[in-house]
Protein backbone atom coordinates (compact mmCIF):
# COMPACT_ATOMS: atom_id res chain seq x y z
CA UNK A 1 0.00 0.00 0.00
CA UNK A 2 0.76 3.59 -0.72
CA UNK A 3 1.32 6.36 1.79
CA UNK A 4 -1.92 8.26 0.22
CA UNK A 5 -3.83 4.97 0.61
CA UNK A 6 -2.97 4.00 4.42
CA UNK A 7 -3.49 8.04 4.99
CA UNK A 8 -6.44 8.25 3.88
CA UNK A 9 -7.31 4.86 5.86
CA UNK A 10 -6.07 6.60 9.16
CA UNK A 11 -8.41 9.23 8.05
CA UNK A 12 -11.71 7.57 7.32
CA UNK A 13 -11.38 5.50 10.26
CA UNK A 14 -10.77 8.05 12.20
CA UNK A 15 -14.08 10.01 10.99
CA UNK A 16 -16.04 6.53 11.72
CA UNK A 17 -14.91 6.34 15.04
CA UNK A 18 -15.85 9.85 15.58
CA UNK A 19 -19.39 9.45 14.04
CA UNK A 20 -19.51 6.20 16.06
CA UNK A 21 -18.52 8.12 19.23
CA UNK A 22 -20.67 11.31 18.44
CA UNK A 23 -23.91 10.78 20.75
CA UNK A 24 -22.01 10.70 23.43
CA UNK A 25 -21.11 14.52 22.43
CA UNK A 26 -25.05 15.97 21.38
CA UNK A 27 -27.09 16.05 25.26
CA UNK A 28 -30.45 14.88 24.23
CA UNK A 29 -33.19 17.46 24.93
CA UNK A 30 -36.32 15.62 25.01
CA UNK A 31 -38.45 18.31 26.81
CA UNK A 32 -38.07 20.30 23.17
CA UNK A 33 -38.96 17.27 21.56
CA UNK A 34 -42.15 16.96 23.76
CA UNK A 35 -43.13 20.61 23.25
CA UNK A 36 -42.45 21.06 19.94
CA UNK A 37 -45.41 23.56 17.72
CA UNK A 38 -47.78 21.00 16.89
CA UNK A 39 -51.03 22.25 13.97
CA UNK A 40 -54.23 23.72 15.49
CA UNK A 41 -56.98 20.68 15.12
CA UNK A 42 -60.55 22.08 15.21
CA UNK A 43 -63.13 19.27 16.80
CA UNK A 44 -66.73 19.43 16.14
CA UNK A 45 -68.86 18.65 19.03
CA UNK A 46 -69.02 15.44 18.40
CA UNK A 47 -64.91 15.46 18.62
CA UNK A 48 -64.52 14.44 15.05
CA UNK A 49 -61.79 16.86 13.23
CA UNK A 50 -63.47 19.01 11.05
CA UNK A 51 -59.93 21.45 10.60
CA UNK A 52 -55.94 21.15 10.82
CA UNK A 53 -53.71 24.15 10.25
CA UNK A 54 -49.99 24.14 9.95
CA UNK A 55 -48.17 24.67 13.25
CA UNK A 56 -46.38 28.00 13.99
CA UNK A 57 -43.50 26.21 12.24
CA UNK A 58 -45.08 26.32 9.44
CA UNK A 59 -45.48 22.51 9.68
CA UNK A 60 -48.20 19.59 9.79
CA UNK A 61 -47.47 18.61 13.24
CA UNK A 62 -50.70 16.72 14.40
CA UNK A 63 -49.59 14.85 17.53
CA UNK A 64 -51.70 11.44 17.79
CA UNK A 65 -51.33 10.16 21.68
CA UNK A 66 -50.10 6.75 21.67
CA UNK A 67 -53.21 4.98 22.44
CA UNK A 68 -55.20 6.63 20.16
CA UNK A 69 -52.36 5.21 17.21
CA UNK A 70 -52.80 2.09 14.61
CA UNK A 71 -50.04 -0.25 15.79
CA UNK A 72 -49.43 0.14 12.35
CA UNK A 73 -48.13 3.96 12.14
CA UNK A 74 -44.51 2.86 14.41
CA UNK A 75 -43.89 0.68 11.89
CA UNK A 76 -44.74 2.52 9.02
CA UNK A 77 -43.07 5.03 10.32
CA UNK A 78 -39.68 2.99 10.36
CA UNK A 79 -40.06 1.61 7.52
CA UNK A 80 -40.39 5.09 5.44
CA UNK A 81 -37.90 7.10 7.56
CA UNK A 82 -34.97 4.70 8.54
CA UNK A 83 -35.99 0.95 7.25
CA UNK A 84 -32.39 -0.11 9.00
CA UNK A 85 -33.18 1.33 12.67
CA UNK A 86 -33.69 -1.82 13.94
CA UNK A 87 -30.03 -3.16 12.89
CA UNK A 88 -27.85 -0.17 13.64
CA UNK A 89 -27.07 2.12 17.21
CA UNK A 90 -28.10 5.49 15.72
CA UNK A 91 -25.65 6.03 12.93
CA UNK A 92 -25.85 3.91 9.43
CA UNK A 93 -22.53 3.87 7.98
CA UNK A 94 -23.80 2.44 4.49
CA UNK A 95 -26.34 5.06 4.02
CA UNK A 96 -23.41 7.89 4.60
CA UNK A 97 -21.28 6.24 2.58
CA UNK A 98 -24.18 5.95 -0.17
CA UNK A 99 -25.49 10.20 0.24
CA UNK A 100 -21.59 11.21 0.02
CA UNK A 101 -20.91 9.04 -3.40
CA UNK A 102 -24.30 10.88 -5.14
CA UNK A 103 -23.73 14.20 -3.38
CA UNK A 104 -20.19 14.43 -4.43
CA UNK A 105 -21.40 12.90 -7.90
CA UNK A 106 -24.03 15.67 -8.34
CA UNK A 107 -21.53 18.51 -7.24
CA UNK A 108 -25.04 19.62 -4.59
CA UNK A 109 -26.63 17.67 -1.62
CA UNK A 110 -29.12 15.42 -3.47
CA UNK A 111 -29.66 12.92 -0.57
CA UNK A 112 -29.28 12.23 2.71
CA UNK A 113 -28.62 9.66 5.47
CA UNK A 114 -30.95 11.06 8.29
CA UNK A 115 -31.61 8.60 11.07
CA UNK A 116 -34.77 8.33 13.23
CA UNK A 117 -32.20 9.11 15.82
CA UNK A 118 -30.44 11.88 14.49
CA UNK A 119 -33.98 13.51 13.38
CA UNK A 120 -34.55 13.49 17.30
CA UNK A 121 -31.54 14.65 17.85
CA UNK A 122 -32.06 17.54 15.54
CA UNK A 123 -35.42 18.48 16.40
CA UNK A 124 -34.26 18.85 20.06
CA UNK A 125 -31.21 20.97 19.37
CA UNK A 126 -31.89 22.81 16.91
CA UNK A 127 -28.72 24.27 14.22
CA UNK A 128 -27.65 25.78 11.68
CA UNK A 129 -27.40 22.97 8.89
CA UNK A 130 -23.72 22.46 8.33
CA UNK A 131 -21.28 19.49 7.72
CA UNK A 132 -20.18 19.51 10.98
CA UNK A 133 -23.49 19.67 13.00
CA UNK A 134 -24.69 16.68 10.98
CA UNK A 135 -21.45 14.81 12.28
CA UNK A 136 -22.09 15.83 15.56
CA UNK A 137 -26.19 14.56 14.76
Amino acid sequence: MNKKWIKGLAIGTSLLLLLWASPSFVPLQIEKVQHWPVSRVLLDRTGKTFYVGLSPESEWCIPIPYEQMSPWLPQIAVAIEDRKFWSHHGVDFQAIIRAALQNIKAKRVVSGASTITSQVIRLSNPRPRTILVKAAE
